[in-house]
């Protein structure tokens, strides 16, 4: 494994303990290349406080720069993670590692050691939705351009999935086992309930929008000063790029309405219009006009067929279109 395969959440996964034995040796050498390791690195006893705070005051310094927008990936959940929460969870493997040798984490070392996760990754390419049945017995929705990955096994602590795109879960009430589900962007912690939760690497936002139960919504969980907040049905979370978090009150219905085949587009401008149907119809849609960029459209479709979207919004918005085999034009 390359240090490209290195992302933010492989490191994550190895601090919490989740990674296969594969993983974990990949995370170690990558580690040692970076010189993250050597014990003449390491603080003496009792000053693992001061050596995170030097840590969380870099990142201060570098988040006080201008910030550098990461190449999005179709890779997994290498899209939209900024450099600096890659340093906070290389930070967290280095904390994590020190405990390790000065034998002051044994619990965790215990877990790590026990762990033996096999992880199955569900992909949907676009315009393809999947039910995937977890080994809980909760269920994942999968939207179009989707990924999630789940331990065959869950802890007998906690039950860990990754998602990057949309679903809807129906998650089963454990209460000794809660249920959280990372993104790029957010961390959501579940008991038991129904909601759906967007989180493409390509967005600048995270929605998770509760249709019953309650769940806590963390905003980029890897960063000092992560901030949550308690979502109860009827409510949507949305969670920014910068650590925004905001709820309002909505009508959660619309927000998984895709989940019967209804294609809802809730005044959206044209750019983010023409994404959502490069995600339904898996054709590429190109706005060829700058005068479209700003206009706005609303519409509901059931059982949508390009050409019926397609005329809906040339009338609203004044546009013709073309289309073919794999690509939609606007102008």
């Amino acid at each position: 494994m390359s240090d490209m395969d290195i992302t933010p959440e492989l490191l994550n996964r190895y601090r919490k303990g989740l990674c296969s034995p594969a993983q974990m040796r990949a995370v170690e050498a990558w580690a040692e290349r970076h010189e993250m390791v050597d014990d003449a690195d390491f603080p003496l006893p009792g000053r693992e406080a001061e050596l995170e705070q030097e840590i969380w005051t870099s990142l201060d310094n570098y988040r006080q720069k201008p910030p550098v927008r990461a190449m999005h990936s179709r890779r997994w959940f290498t899209g939209g993670i900024t450099a600096a929460a890659t340093l906070v969870v290389a930070a967290g493997v280095l904390l994590f590692l020190y405990h390790g040798r000065s034998g002051k984490n044994n619990a965790l070392l215990a877990e790590k050691n026990a762990v033996k996760a096999v992880w199955d990754t569900i992909k949907t390419l676009a315009g393809e939705r999947r039910t995937v049945q977890l080994p809980d017995g909760s269920q994942v929705i999968l939207n179009s351009g989707s990924e999630l990955a789940y331990s065959r096994q869950f802890s007998t602590a906690a039950r860990n999935v990754f998602l990057s795109g949309e679903a809807f879960f129906t998650v089963v009430a454990d209460a000794r086992r809660p249920f959280t589900i990372h993104s790029p962007l957010t961390q959501v912690q579940v008991l038991g309930t129904s909601f759906n939760m967007q989180a493409y690497a390509e967005d600048t936002a995270a929605w998770v929008t509760v249709e019953e139960g309650k769940v806590a919504l963390t905003s980029l969980p890897y960063m000092q000063g992560a901030r949550s907040i308690t979502l109860i049905a009827g409510e949507q979370g949305v969670a920014g790029q910068s650590g925004s978090l905001r709820s309002r009150n909505v009508y959660a219905g619309n927000y998984h309405a895709w989940t019967r085949n209804q294609l809802l587009i809730q005044d959206k401008t044209l750019p983010e219009t023409a994404l959502l149907l490069q995600r339904w119809f898996n054709k590429k849609v190109v706005i060829d006009s700058n005068a479209l960029q700003h206009e706005r459209f609303t519409g509901r479709f059931n059982n949508p067929q390009p050409e019926q979207v397609l005329k809906a919004i040339a009338f609203v918005v004044k546009c013709r279109y073309s289309i073919n085999d794999q690509e939609i034009h606007l102008y």
